[in-house]
Parts: structure tokens; C-alpha cells; sequence
């Protein structure tokens, strides 16, 4: 066999070998299952100790509903929607039931199919600093 056709089957067998590895993990490496892998971040969880306004809630609603559908779920709930649209997010703000905790309500809405994320309308620090 010659040098060229030596390098050559060399060449190849190497890039056999690595592409067989590109599909393989590393050491360190997770692999994701196919449902995690194309899964949606969650905001944050109310975890943080920070001051929110009482009796409200941010409620961002899964893509292809529409408004008549989202509101049909607030006030299935006995809510009220107090803005639509809070900014570029599309997430609504909600005024909850009498009786009904933010934290209780957070969870009513996050346990819904159609909701994208729920979190109490924290209240945002306007001295400069950082959101509370």
C-alpha cells in the first residue's frame, strides 16, 4: 500500500472513530431525554423573600390561546384581569379572589396546563437599585 493510500485509511478511521464519540457523552456530560431536552425554562419560583403587592399576581398564558380563553380561565378562577399585556412579556396582571393567598394563587395557576408560569407582582425598587 502506499504512503498516500496508508494516510488516507488512517484519515478515515480517525474521523470513524470521532464521529462514533460525537454521539457518546462525556464524563461530565448529561444527557437530557428527548421530553427535558425540548422542555421550557420556568421563571423562578416565589422562593425569594422579597415584597410583593397583595392580592395580585403575573400570569403568563402558553402560546395559542386566545384572549377570550385566558380570561375564561381567570375568572373561572373568580380573578380579575387588571392589565392585558404587561409590557413585551404578554404575561397578564391579575387581581385574585378575596380569600386567596398570592402564594396559593401562584400555585392554583402553575398547576393549569395552559399557563406558561405564575408569580406574585413583586414590587420593583425604584431607587436604582436591584428589583427587591
Amino acid at each position: 500500500m502506499s504512503s498516500r493510500t496508508s494516510l488516507l485509511s488512517s484519515s478515515l478511521a480517525a474521523l470513524l472513530a470521532l464521529s462514533a464519540c460525537a454521539n457518546q457523552p462525556a464524563d461530565d456530560e448529561v444527557m437530557l431525554s428527548e421530553t427535558e431536552a425540548t422542555a421550557t425554562v420556568e421563571p423562578v419560583k416565589a422562593v425569594r423573600n422579597a415584597p410583593y403587592v397583595d392580592g395580585q399576581l403575573i400570569v403568563r398564558f402558553k402560546d395559542g390561546l386566545g384572549r377570550d380563553q385566558m380570561v375564561g380561565l381567570v375568572s373561572r378562577n373568580g380573578d380579575t384581569v387588571l392589565r392585558y399585556s404587561i409590557g413585551s412579556t404578554g404575561a397578564m396582571l391579575i387581581e385574585i379572589s378575596s380569600g386567596t393567598s398570592v402564594m396559593d394563587a401562584v400555585h392554583l395557576y402553575t398547576e393549569l396546563p395552559q399557563v406558561e408560569y405564575a408569580e406574585p407582582n413583586y414590587v420593583r425598587d425604584e431607587t436604582g437599585g436591584e428589583d427587591r
